[in-house]
């Protein structure tokens, strides 16, 4: 990962209050103008304003 990306994966994950795991894959979905998929609702709450985030049970597979 660039320092551009761990820079967004810090800042995500103070802001946010989540974990530095999560801010990385928050981080890359930014980067890469994607969408997260999650089963942890808790994140997603978290991080909807900033980060396109569905969660599993939103899918219709």
């Amino acid at each position: 990962m660039t320092l551009e990306g761990w820079l967004k994966a810090i800042k995500l994950s103070i802001d946010k209050d989540i974990s530095i795991y999560d801010a990385i894959y928050g981080a890359m979905t930014l980067i890469f103008n994607g969408i997260l998929v999650t089963s942890d609702e808790k994140l997603s709450e978290r991080i909807k304003d900033t980060v396109r985030v569905v969660t599993l049970d939103e899918l219709s597979l």
